[in-house]
């Protein structure tokens, strides 16, 4: 699960610069509440800026796209982030067009 890992890095690095917000206090004890992993990782302090580099997604009824993941912050704000993903491969280009035409339904992103 290093994906979900790196997603609570980044989070933990966002709570940061929220320190003392109520709704972020609150959302981290309801997620300690429910989560044993949450307790675990929340526990080891990892804190990451960025999920730039590759990402691969199963997507049910496509498979597998890979992406390569590019962050760019706005300086004069830093609550603000531009997120990119690039798919890797011509195949995953292809299965893109393809869900943007509605030709492939998906129910979830694993």
């Amino acid at each position: 699960m290093p994906a979900v890992r790196d997603g609570l890095a980044k989070f933990r690095a966002t709570a940061g610069q929220h320190a003392g917000d109520a709704c972020f206090a609150e959302l981290i004890s309801a997620l300690h509440d429910a989560s044993h992993e949450f307790r675990s990782w929340w526990s080891t302090y990892e804190v990451r800026q960025s999920i730039a580099g590759p990402l691969k997604v199963r997507v049910p009824g496509a498979g597998t796209i890979a992406f390569e993941v590019i962050e760019l912050r706005v300086e004069t704000d830093v609550t603000l982030t531009l997120s990119v993903h690039m798919p890797t491969r011509p195949t995953d280009s292809k299965k893109l067009a393809t869900m943007a035409r509605g030709t492939l339904v998906l129910d979830t992103l694993l």
